[in-house]
């Protein structure tokens, strides 16, 4: 069985449990299956799937106020929060500070 047809099993199954009105364990024991395999598919396929839904944000660095010109950059994010950090602040830090936002 490939993966893809190991996630639509399992898939079918979440479904066929949800649908059928029983518990999961009695889903389970009705259709002999391990509550622990039937329990690590419904984390598996709830969890999102990051291989395929990559987002990208778009990031504004605006120029900062003159009194913090040169002191400071102001990193904007779509949601309007603002960030300020020392002009002279080392990339591979911020760039640390970039991916912790993500």
């Amino acid at each position: 069985m490939t993966p893809q047809q190991k996630r639509q099993y399992w898939q079918a199954q979440l479904q066929a449990q949800a649908d059928s009105g029983l518990s999961k364990a009695a889903f389970c024991q009705r259709h002999d299956i391990r509550p622990s395999t039937f329990y690590y598919w419904a984390g598996k396929l709830k969890a999102p799937d990051t291989a395929r839904h990559h987002t990208i944000h778009p990031v504004r660095l605006s120029e900062p106020e003159p009194h913090y010109q040169a002191h400071h950059l102001t990193l904007t994010l779509p949601n309007g929060c603002q960030l300020a950090f020392p002009a002279a602040l080392e990339p591979d830090t911020l760039q640390r500070f970039v991916a912790a936002l993500r």
